[in-house]
Order: C-alpha cells, then sequence, then structure tokens
C-alpha cells in the first residue's frame, strides 16, 4: 500500500486535478475534498443537469457549498471553448496593453460563459481560488483529444489564476493526461469507504501523492473529513 498520502502543502500556484472511477458519488465527494483543501470558498460547476433532489450525497445538494457557488451547465455543448472575436482583441484592449496581458485576456473570452462568470466573481486572495467540474462525463466534447479543448480550457484557468477539479464517472479519457494530477477510484460503494483504494496516475514533482501508489482514502485527512462528515449525517 505505500505510505500514507497526505494532500498538505499544495504549491500556491493555480492546479489542474482530474478525478475518475465508477462511482460517481465517491468522485464528486473526492473532488470536494481536494478543491476545499486548495480554496475553502471553492465553486461548484455541475454539468448536464441539476443535482438529483433524492441525492443524500452530493456536496452541493448537502448544501456543503453556498447555493451562490453552485453553477448550472444546462447544456454540455456550451462548455467548448470559444472562438475568439472577428475583429481579435483590439475592440477590448488598449494598445499599450502587454503581451502576458493579452494573453491571458484571450484565453479568459476563450472560456464557456459560465466559467467566465465564475472566474469573475472569485474574489482577490493569497492562493487561486478553485472551481469543480463535477460530471464532466456529461461533456465528453470537452475531453476530446482531437483538438483538445480541456487543455485550451485549463490553461486560461491557469492564467485566470483559478484552479479547477475535474469529476469524472466511468472509463477516463486519454486527455485527462493534461492535468497536474489524476486519481484514479477504487470505491464499491460509500458504506465501505474505509477500505476503499485510490491510485496516482499523474502528479507534478514534490506532489502530495506519488506516481503508481495506491492508498485507502481513510489515509487521507481531507477525505477522511469528507467521508466522515456524510457518515454523520446518516
Amino acid at each position: 500500500m505505500g505510505e500514507p498520502a497526505t494532500p498538505q502543502g499544495w504549491p500556491p500556484r493555480p492546479l489542474s486535478l482530474f478525478v475518475w472511477g465508477s462511482h460517481r458519488e465517491a468522485n464528486d465527494l473526492v473532488a470536494y475534498a481536494l478543491a476545499r483543501e486548495l480554496d475553502p470558498s471553492l465553486f461548484w460547476l455541475e454539468v448536464g443537469e441539476a443535482p438529483r433532489r433524492s441525492a443524500t450525497s452530493e456536496p452541493a445538494r448537502l448544501g456543503w457549498v453556498p447555493a451562490d457557488h453552485v453553477y448550472l451547465a444546462h447544456d454540455p455543448e456550451a462548455l467548448a471553448p470559444r472562438e475568439l472575436p472577428t475583429r481579435g482583441l483590439h475592440e477590448y484592449v488598449r494598445g499599450d496593453e502587454s503581451a502576458s496581458r493579452l494573453d491571458a485576456l484571450s484565453g479568459f473570452l476563450r472560456l464557456p460563459n459560465v466559467v467566465q462568470e465564475i472566474v469573475s466573481r472569485a474574489p482577490p486572495a493569497p492562493r487561486p481560488c478553485a472551481v469543480v467540474f463535477a460530471n464532466a462525463e456529461r461533456a465528453p466534447a470537452l475531453l476530446r483529444r482531437s483538438d483538445g479543448p480541456s487543455l485550451v480550457i485549463l490553461e486560461a484557468l491557469r492564467e485566470a489564476s483559478v484552479s479547477v477539479v475535474v469529476s469524472y464517472t466511468g472509463r477516463a479519457p486519454v486527455d485527462r493526461l493534461g492535468f497536474d494530477v489524476v486519481l484514479r477510484m477504487d470505491v464499491p460503494g460509500l458504506s465501505s469507504w474505509h477500505e476503499a483504494q485510490f491510485t496516482c496516475e499523474r502528479t507534478f514533482a514534490h506532489g502530495p501523492f506519488h506516481v503508481g501508489e495506491t492508498a485507502r482514502l481513510s489515509s487521507v485527512p481531507a477525505f477522511v473529513s469528507t467521508f466522515g462528515r456524510l457518515a454523520s449525517r446518516k
């Protein structure tokens, strides 16, 4: 099993994390736990449909994310990167703007409308804000390797000082390898989460996980706090 993993000491820069597996609720809970480590005031973007009224394990439905920080992307196709305006950036910026500023603005303009709104609302802070893309498998075009739209969005969010955590249920796409951290969940059910495991498929140098490491969810304090919080409600 290796040494217990501890997601402490995240670097103070925007990060991208991808959580995937066959158990939707577990993926969302792990994504929430990681995002909260990065930013306690995280935003939550639900892809495809609103949280189910009958759900008892979804962070947004449980009220763990403030209602004004929860967004819905009803049309998954609308999450694809936007084309830049026909006239380029000159109608939006002054002529003396720096090249780095132009790059950041061009990336922002390519973000989907709902993501632009989240970025615009993120308050200035010493660390980047975080947004969870929950149930991202409902937007398959977002993670299509042929044109790499996810990489465009990740780069734009990085330029905007936003960390992103993606929760994905099912067989993961190849594009997940463009993320800083990739965790594969092996969770048969929420009732047995203490024994459930995860495997780190990708991470950054000196990160909290190690490539190829398999460990129990119960070895990570952030996961214990989140799953324990859910268990205490029952």
